[in-house]
């Protein structure tokens, strides 16, 4: 029995990986959507205070949502 990679799927021209990274992309876009579509005070507030606080904290905001991230990604996907 022949293993493959992680990202092989058969019949899949854009190969796995590139697949799930396009996948992912889009659902941000769809969820980034949605919150602009429902709330759109909500949305311009949460950029006027994002662009009020300063560069170390957006960062350290930033970090801690990645690693949230990828701690999630590694959950699932063990």
């Amino acid at each position: 029995m022949v293993r493959r990679g992680a990202c092989y799927s058969p019949g899949n021209h854009l190969g796995g990986c590139i697949t799930e990274l396009l996948t992912a992309v889009a659902l941000v876009l769809v969820l980034e959507g949605t919150l602009w579509a429902a709330a759109p005070d909500g949305m311009k507030r949460a950029v006027m205070m994002a662009l009020s606080m300063t560069n170390q904290k957006l960062r350290a905001g930033g970090l801690m949502a990645a690693a949230l991230g990828v701690f999630f990604i590694w959950l699932m996907r063990g």
